[in-house]
């Protein structure tokens, strides 16, 4: 082994709670340099212990022995022990914990549980969903009728989106791009009417491809000026009563299978997709401004 290397190894995948000696007592066959002192744990930036420490060996022989240690348990953990060396271990001990200067103010964030096929663009599009909203769009609708799209994956054409909604058939589709030049997962579809604009919302929270898809209706019966700057529209799921227009909450809950609240109780004003049960929008349309209901 070169000199200056040492003979260290990364340990992976130790309890939260362990202590020097439940790392010396997993290591018993072998001898811990500096009288089995040399155990260096790493910490977080909060100061909570990472999981992961470096532990420094007398000699070569012993340093085969411990990597031989890989995959066993030390508690209800199998722990993993890896070959390091004394330039890994000194720089990943001076950057890192919660007195790390490189770690101050970084805006850095680190995640943990993330699908073994995830891309570097999925987790760009995963901090930019929530945004929308703040008015980052600028897509216009002729029609007046739009769903807009949220969750969409990042490799998503219009052709995709087209054929998601079949057997419907949107007037347009258009794919929002950030101003990196990337797809944001955003898309706003518009369609020719009021009631294919509803029916395209029975889509909500279905899969394209590996993730499922939230939609938000924007869309009044009889309405013909789009856009997402007025009061017609809302992206929030609350339900709440809107002066004009329909907030998103998706809800089948309605006695007849229906799609919300069209009871006389507000009329056109009452949230289309509402959260509760009060109206029975079934298919002889009771007590509604609008005549006939849109059944499922």
């Amino acid at each position: 082994m070169a000199d200056g290397e040492g003979f260290v190894v990364r340990v992976r995948g130790l309890p939260w709670s362990c202590s020097s000696d439940e790392v010396q007592r997993f290591f018993s066959e072998c001898k811990i340099a500096n009288n089995g002192t040399s155990i260096h744990f790493t910490y977080t930036r909060e100061g909570r212990p990472s999981g992961e420490a470096f532990v420094e060996f007398e000699s070569e022989e012993d340093l085969k022995i411990a990597v031989k240690k890989d995959r066993e348990t030390m508690g209800h953990r199998y722990v993993e022990v890896f070959k390091s060396n004394n330039v890994e271990m000194d720089w990943v001990l001076k950057h890192t914990g919660p007195n790390c200067p490189d770690t101050a103010g970084d805006g850095l964030v680190r995640l943990r549980g993330l699908p073994f096929g995830c891309s570097k663009e999925e987790i760009v599009q995963f901090f930019a969903d929530g945004r929308y909203g703040d008015g980052g769009s600028s897509f216009q609708s002729t029609t007046g009728h739009c769903v807009h799209m949220r969750g969409l994956p990042y490799r998503a054409t219009e052709t995709d989106i087209y054929n998601f909604f079949s057997p419907l058939n949107p007037v347009r589709v258009h794919v929002e791009i950030g101003p990196d030049g990337r797809v944001t997962g955003e898309a706003d579809v518009e369609f020719a009417t009021h009631e294919d604009a509803v029916a395209a919302m029975s889509k909500d929270k279905a899969n394209m491809q590996h993730r499922y898809v939230e939609l938000f209706l924007n869309s009044t019966a009889g309405g013909g000026s789009g856009g997402y700057g007025g009061n017609q529209s809302s992206y929030g799921h609350g339900g709440q009563q809107m002066s004009s227009g329909y907030s998103g909450g998706y809800s089948s809950q309605s006695s007849m299978g229906g799609y919300g609240d069209y009871s006389n109780q507000g009329g056109m004003g009452s949230s289309y997709y509402g959260g509760g049960s009060r109206g029975s929008m079934g298919m002889n349309g009771l007590n509604s401004s609008m005549g006939g209901g849109w059944g499922m």
